[in-house]
């Protein structure tokens, strides 16, 4: 074998280990992308994120205050198709009534229908069957027997289309006002 020959061998030996480095540098280079893609995209999905929750809210009137329960959407982007999914008090199963958009920071009040009956009263006034306040709500809730905790389910969406859904529980046996707890928020 010439010089010359050896040297275009060398030249071939050092042209495929460049190329193969090359090839390994490309793809590390690949995949590193994809996870900066991939990073970049929960990020974005969390900046829009909303996190609905059920809770008591105090209003003050004129010469009273009191609770109600709310709807309330803690998170920094809309939640769409908010469902509160039906519970099982004293053998009943009630529905909680509520807007099905909550735009960040809002928070709406709940009226919980099924246990009651809708009636006029003798002075000619209405009450249309519906539980509006926190303690009538918690007071239900203690009424079922052998029941110490019910788990409730809301469901909804974000802006780019990604489900969640947020687990609580009420406290049947809880005297005060934050008798529903938090159990918190994962994607569907």
């Amino acid at each position: 074998m010439s010089g010359l020959e050896t040297a275009g061998a060398v030249a071939s030996v050092v042209m495929a280990a460049v190329t193969t480095a090359t090839l390994i540098v490309l793809i590390w280079y690949t995949v590193e992308t994809y996870k900066l893609r991939l990073e970049a995209q929960r990020q974005s999905e969390n900046s829009i994120m909303p996190i609905v929750m059920l809770q008591s809210v105090y209003v003050q009137g004129e010469h009273m205050g009191i609770s109600r329960p709310t709807i309330r959407n803690l998170g920094s982007g809309p939640a769409f198709n908010v469902y509160v999914g039906p519970m099982q008090i004293s053998g009943k199963a009630v529905v909680f009534e509520h807007p099905r958009m909550l735009a960040p920071g809002q928070d709406e009040f709940v009226a919980v229908s099924g246990l009651r009956q809708a009636m006029r009263h003798s002075d000619g006034g209405f009450d249309d069957g519906k539980i509006h306040h926190t303690n009538d709500l918690r007071m239900a809730f203690k009424s079922t027997q052998d029941v110490a905790e019910t788990t409730g389910v809301i469901t909804y969406m974000s802006a780019s289309g990604k489900k969640y859904r947020t687990t609580f529980t009420v406290d049947h046996t809880s005297d005060d006002e934050s008798f529903v707890r938090f159990d918190g928020v994962e994607p569907l």
